[in-house]
């Protein structure tokens, strides 16, 4: 290790000029394949939101807080605080539902409630999306107007097969709607409501989401993370569907491509620097070979030389980039943010050291290939 450590300060005083540019090549290549990366991801998420891509922000509970079972009425303050924050040009509305309430029904059915809401200030709205598909399959009544979600009422809207007469806990509901549809089987059944009815009966939660106008980003998750830890600290968990599994390997599969592409570019000026420093020291070279180190031998020493170089040049690059990226790229691009994972970052630096691996043993293998008199007299000696 000390014969390499010495190499490389004797390349650094022989030429620092060449030395500064076989650093800086490599950095730009890593930053290039990282922002390449990024931009790639953040045109392909893009596109997807103008086609409508369904991205939803999973809130599921563990149930088992101090106060008992997750109930509407102890989140609600914290919902409406993240619809009137900073939230507010990002979340298109939300969805509960409830657990499963066994033998509530008319005829001794299985019922749950769920309810899809907006809220603005303080009063409650029906997202326009669940009222364009509530409207579009109705046989009779109407979807829940403005007055019904934010009265203290309890209006239900039924799917086809499902029972008549609804009563929960002395309270009963009354029918505003009927569709064509209905999400459950004979012998249970959902009915949509009102946020006040949930709360105010006191149901268990069986899930809550977010329905995202767009991807949602690093600062944005952890402003909803840190609003639902304050009043069910240890009991959330939290699941972005941002894309699909095909989506991520697409992805990958277009990073790996532009590792390799960046990596080739950067060859040429590599292969021509690397080969003029290493042409440059024939006499050491010669002097090795004499000494009886093997071609091979001599290959190696190049070739961690040159490692011991790029190993630290390739992470300073990812080093700028996300410093970059925080400072200034997320700004620009809103899907920047939740493209980089460590698994992305990890499989982008193997892709590069590959790259710049194969091209580093070439250049050795190339620079040591000849024999002890070749070498002699290619030095001169």
């Amino acid at each position: 290790m000390s014969l390499i450590k010495s190499n490389i300060i004797e390349m650094w005083r022989e030429k620092p000029s060449f030395f500064i540019v076989v650093i800086f090549v490599q950095m730009l290549a890593s930053f290039s394949v990282l922002y390449a990366t990024g931009a790639i991801a953040n045109d392909y998420y893009s596109i997807k939101e103008d086609y409508g891509m369904n991205l939803t922000l999973y809130v599921p509970f563990l149930n088992s807080s101090e106060n008992g079972p997750v109930c509407y009425s102890m989140i609600e303050e914290t919902v409406s605080d993240i619809f009137n924050g900073k939230m507010s040009d990002t979340i298109k509305g939300a969805y509960i539902f409830t657990d499963w309430i066994k033998g509530a029904g008319e005829n001794g059915t299985s019922v749950r409630f769920d309810s899809s809401f907006k809220i603005v200030g303080d009063r409650y709205f029906l997202p326009d999306i669940t009222k364009e598909g509530i409207e579009g399959t109705l046989i009779e009544g109407h979807a829940f107007t403005d007055e019904e979600m934010n009265s203290k009422g309890y209006y239900v809207i039924i799917g086809g097969a499902a029972d008549k007469e609804i009563e929960l806990n002395g309270k009963k509901f009354e029918i505003v709607g009927k569709t064509l549809t209905m999400l459950s089987g004979t012998d249970s059944f959902t009915y949509s409501t009102t946020p006040y009815a949930v709360k105010s009966l006191n149901l268990k939660l069986g899930g809550f989401s977010f329905e995202l106008k767009r991807m949602i980003r690093e600062d944005e998750l952890e402003y909803i993370k840190g609003k639902f830890e304050r009043v069910l600290p240890g009991q959330c968990k939290f699941i972005v569907q941002t894309s699909s599994d095909e989506d991520k390997k697409a992805i990958m599969k277009s990073s790996l491509v532009i590792s390799a592409l960046i990596g080739m570019s950067a060859l040429a000026v590599l292969v021509v620097i690397y080969g003029y420093i290493i042409g440059r020291r024939n006499r050491n070279l010669a002097i090795w070979r004499l000494t009886g180190c093997s071609s091979v031998k001599a290959a190696g020493f190049f070739f961690t030389e040159m490692a011991a170089i790029s190993v630290p040049s390739v992470l300073l690059g990812f080093a700028v980039f996300r410093f970059v990226q925080v400072k200034w790229l997320n700004g620009l691009f809103p899907y920047m943010s939740v493209t980089y994972t460590f698994s992305l970052y990890a499989g982008l630096y193997l892709a590069i050291m590959s790259v710049l691996a194969v091209l580093f043993m070439g250049i050795s293998i190339f620079n040591s290939r000849y024999s002890v008199k070749q070498q002699l007299i290619r030095a001169e000696i």
